[in-house]
């Protein structure tokens, strides 16, 4: 083969390479500005609906204690049976408004009455007696002192003896002991059937009934509670590291179960 032919494939073969170089430096850079273009592209703008938009604002942040416990009247009264009796009547029940002084039930007082109707004549009987002693003394319920007075002197002048005038003075002062004692004991029978009304002691609701009518009860039995419930406290347990985050003055919110 001649030089020149060579050559000139040669020449050829170099050309067609370096025009399959040209052409993947051209297809390189048009994919280089694309590229650029697309970088350069503003994006699409974001629409948003109105619900999506919230405007800012300063609120002050609060700290809550979720704590649970239970509701108890400040104010609470107890009805107790100051005498032993049956209960002949109860016109409350749970749930009944009372006001304070109200008569609510009354306990059967026949016992009472029989021992006020005793004490009564025995106070009778001392009063009796008394008026009897008074009277040997020839004045009608004499002052004490005057009496004294009179028998010292019959005394003094020889008409009564010494010891006749101490067992007077002595009859009287029993007399008189004796009557007193009868009248406190008649008293104080009256005030046990006064006791046996009873009356509600403060303004509120039945909370508890504790006896039916037909029942005897023993002195000092439960037998009405009434609760003032125009005001109330919590009673709560707060966790010890809580307790540093409870101040006088802060607001509570109060929900109670079964009420909205």
């Amino acid at each position: 083969m001649k030089p020149w032919i060579k050559w000139t494939i040669a020449l050829l073969m170099i050309a067609l390479v370096a025009g399959f170089v040209a052409r993947a430096i051209n297809a390189r850079r048009q994919t280089t500005k694309l590229a650029l273009a697309e970088q350069t592209k503003p994006a699409p703008a974001l629409e948003l609906a109105s619900a999506d938009v919230l405007v800012a604002q300063t609120a002050e942040l609060t700290r809550t204690l979720t704590i649970s416990g239970g509701l108890k009247a400040v104010n609470s009264a107890v009805i107790k049976a100051k005498v032993a009796a049956e209960v002949k009547s109860l016109t409350v029940r749970e749930g009944d408004s009372v006001r304070a002084g109200q008569v609510i039930g009354q306990l059967d007082t026949l016992e009472v009455d029989l021992r006020l109707q005793q004490a009564e004549q025995n106070a009778a009987s001392a009063r009796a007696q008394l008026d009897i002693t008074q009277r040997s003394c020839k004045l009608p319920q004499p002052p004490r002192r005057l009496l004294n007075n009179i028998n010292r002197a019959l005394v003094a002048q020889g008409f009564i003896s010494a010891t006749g005038l101490e067992i007077s003075i002595s009859n009287e002062a029993a007399a008189q002991a004796v009557y007193r004692a009868a009248a406190a004991a008649a008293n104080l029978v009256r005030k046990t059937r006064a006791d046996s009304v009873l009356i509600a002691p403060i303004s509120g609701l039945v909370s508890q009934r504790s006896v039916q009518v037909g029942e005897r009860v023993g002195v000092d039995t439960r037998l009405v509670e009434v609760v003032d419930l125009s005001r109330l406290e919590l009673e709560a347990a707060v966790a010890p590291e809580e307790v540093g985050g409870v101040q006088i003055g802060q607001t509570a919110r109060l929900r109670v179960d079964g009420l909205t």
